[in-house]
C-alpha cells in the first residue's frame, strides 16, 4: 500500500509567532525579570552571564530579536556552557532569517546537552526543510532515548513518513495521538482511511469498516474535516460491495453495506459480539436523560444490526419526534430508516 503523504496544513498569512524557547535563568533580585530591572542589575554586576542571558531572553519574548542576539552573545561569551541560552540565541537568529548561524547555535547547544528538546526540534525543522530526512530522523531518535515527548514523536513520524517508512511512522504517531496532537490525528485519519479502503476492496468488509469506525470515534472532527480524508471517504461510499461476504448473519452485513453507501457507517458501526453491550449502554443513557434523541438513533441502528427491525424503527420514530428537522437531516435519519426498511424487506 502506498505511503500516505505528509499532512500539508495551509498556513494563514499571519505574523510568525516566536517559537517555544527556554525561560530566563533565575535571577534572585528580578522576579519577574524585566528589561528595566535587569539593566539596573547589570550596572552592579556587568559580568554576570545569567543576567545578560535573562535580558536576552526578555528581548526574545518581546520580539526584539537583534537586541536578544546581542545580549545572548555576551552571556555565552561569559559562560559558553549555557546550552539553553544558546538555543534561545539560535531562535533569535532564526527570527532574523539567519538560518545558517542559527543552525550552528543549535548544534553547539546539543553538543553540550543532547537532551535539549527545543534545540533538537528546531534543528530538525531546518534539516527537514532541506530534505535531509534521514539525518532528521536519526537526531530525533537519539533525543527520544533521553525522553519521549509528544513533539519528538510527531517529528519522528513526519520524518519516517517522508522516508516512506510507513510502519515506523505509524508507531510514532500512535504515541503522539494519545495527547490528541493534530498532526498525528490527521496523518492517522488519512492512513486508516486508506487502510480501510484497501480492506474493503479486498472483500474484508467488516475489518475495513471497523478500521474506519475506530478512526472516526477517536477524533470525529479531524476524521471528517481533513480534505484528503473526506475525499477518500467519498470514494469508499461508492465501492460496490454487493458481492461481498455471504455470511449467515445476512441482515447484519446487508445493513453495513447500506450504511456504508450513506456514509454514516464509521459513526454507527458495531461489532456483532458487542451489540448487546451497545443496547445496554444506550438504553441506560436514555433512562438517565429521558429525552435523548441521539441515544434513540444509536439504539435503533444497533437493534437493526440485531435484526430487531420493529424495535429499531420504533426507536428511530422516537428519535425523529424529538429532533429538529435540520439535525435529523445531519444524521441522515430518513435515509437510515429507508435503509433499515429495505434490509427488513429483503430478509
Amino acid at each position: 500500500m502506498p505511503d500516505p503523504s505528509i499532512p500539508d496544513p495551509k498556513m494563514p498569512d499571519l505574523k510568525i509567532p516566536v517559537p517555544k524557547h527556554y525561560s530566563t535563568p533565575p535571577i534572585p533580585d528580578a522576579t519577574p525579570p524585566t528589561e528595566r530591572v535587569l539593566k539596573h542589575l547589570l550596572e552592579i554586576e556587568p559580568d554576570s552571564a545569567d543576567i545578560h542571558a535573562a535580558l536576552g531572553t526578555v528581548y526574545l519574548r518581546d520580539e526584539e530579536f537583534q537586541s536578544a542576539v546581542e545580549s545572548l552573545k555576551v552571556a555565552l561569551k561569559l559562560n559558553p556552557e549555557l546550552s539553553k541560552m544558546r538555543t534561545n540565541l539560535g531562535i533569535s537568529l532564526l527570527m532574523l532569517e539567519e538560518e545558517s548561524e542559527a543552525e550552528v547555535q543549535f548544534r553547539e547547544a546539543l553538543i553540550h546537552d543532547p537532551s535539549l528538546e527545543i534545540a533538537t526540534l528546531q534543528l530538525v525543522e531546518l534539516l527537514f526543510k532541506r530534505g535531509e530526512y534521514e539525518s532528521s530522523l536519526k537526531m530525533i531518535e537519539r533525543a527520544l532515548l533521553n525522553k519521549s515527548t509528544t513533539e519528538l514523536n510527531v517529528q519522528a513520524g513526519v520524518c519516517s513518513s517522508a522516508l516512506e517508512q510507513t510502519e515506523k511512522a505509524k508507531s510514532y504517531f500512535d504515541k503522539a495521538v494519545k495527547d490528541a496532537h493534530p498532526v498525528a490525528l490527521t496523518w492517522l485519519a488519512e492512513f486508516e482511511c486508506k487502510q480501510g479502503k484497501e480492506l474493503i476492496l479486498s472483500e474484508k468488509l467488516i475489518e475495513g469498516v471497523e478500521v474506519l469506525s475506530n478512526a472516526y470515534n477517536r477524533s470525529p472532527m479531524v476524521f471528517t474535516s481533513d480534505t484528503k480524508t473526506v475525499a477518500l471517504l467519498a470514494e469508499i461510499t461508492k465501492i460496490d460491495t454487493s458481492r461481498f461476504l455471504k455470511l449467515e448473519s445476512a441482515s447484519y452485513v446487508a445493513l453495513i453495506k447500506k450504511l456504508l453507501r450513506l456514509g454514516v457507517i464509521w459513526e454507527v458501526f458495531a461489532k456483532e459480539q458487542e451489540l448487546e453491550q451497545g443496547i445496554e449502554t444506550w438504553e441506560a443513557g436514555i433512562r438517565k436523560r429521558g429525552s435523548y434523541p441521539y441515544g434513540q438513533y444509536r439504539l435503533g441502528i444497533i437493534q437493526a444490526f440485531q435484526g430487531k427491525f420493529m424495535e429499531s424503527l420504533d426507536s428511530l420514530d422516537i428519535c425523529r419526534a424529538q429532533l429538529p428537522v435540520k439535525k435529523a437531516q445531519i444524521l441522515k435519519l430518513a435515509e437510515v430508516v429507508d435503509a433499515i426498511s429495505e434490509v427488513r424487506d429483503g430478509v
